[in-house]
């Protein structure tokens, strides 16, 4: 199940960046158009934000259900679903990782209902002795908008050897929902992983920059 959902997700995420080139051209085409006829005010159609990223921390997660904190980073497909590829970990010893696709029903800056996609891999314990899970989940839940903090870090640029103040704009969410997972376990001390699916709640604080 965890190699279909891969072999789903990866053309799709092809098929994204074929189609952001495409917007890409479609700019800069209209851009010219406008610089050379306009006589008023120049409409902009820059298409929105590619890339950007979160931090997650609470209870079980969206994208990997066992998980306490998270860091992921998304590619915007548009102002209601993303692709994204996360990796996670646990008070002790726990870490994974997971790609995935994420919709919301209203808008992805705003409170709105979504549902997420995710094929991921985690490990509990020690390499050596610990257990593999491995599988996928499909999360509905809801994501409510807290507030928002601007604020500004210092970013050093390598090629003029300078720095400069950059700002920065953080978006709160309050996630909440239930997995429905399908996922096996891989012990170390059996020949046999166990298949099983699970129902798991989760609720999280997620920071989107």
């Amino acid at each position: 199940i965890a190699n279909i959902a891969f072999g789903i997700l990866v053309p799709l995420t092809y098929h994204i960046y074929n189609s952001d080139k495409k917007q890409k051209t479609l700019y800069n085409v209209i851009q010219r158009y406008n610089n050379i006829y306009s006589k008023d005010e120049i409409i902009d159609f820059s298409p929105p934000d590619r890339w950007d990223s979160s931090v997650s921390v609470g209870f079980l997660s969206e994208k990997i259900p066992i998980s306490i904190f998270d860091y992921t980073i998304k590619m915007n497909t548009n102002e209601y679903s993303e692709f994204y590829a996360t990796i996670h970990g646990m008070v002790l010893y726990g870490a994974g990782i997971g790609i995935g696709y994420k919709y919301y029903n209203s808008s992805k800056v705003n409170s709105s209902s979504f549902m997420s996609i995710c094929a991921h891999t985690t490990t509990l314990g020690t390499f050596d002795s610990g257990i593999g899970i491995q599988g996928i989940s499909l999360s509905p839940g809801y994501s409510w908008f807290l507030g928002e903090k601007k604020y500004s870090t210092q970013k050093f640029s390598w090629k003029t050897l300078t720095s400069s103040m950059e700002s920065i704009n953080m978006k709160t969410f309050l996630n909440i929902g239930i997995s429905l997972t399908y996922a096996y376990q891989n012990n170390q001390n059996e020949t046999n992983p166990k298949y099983d699916f699970g129902l798991l709640p989760f609720i999280s604080l997620e920071s989107k920059f």
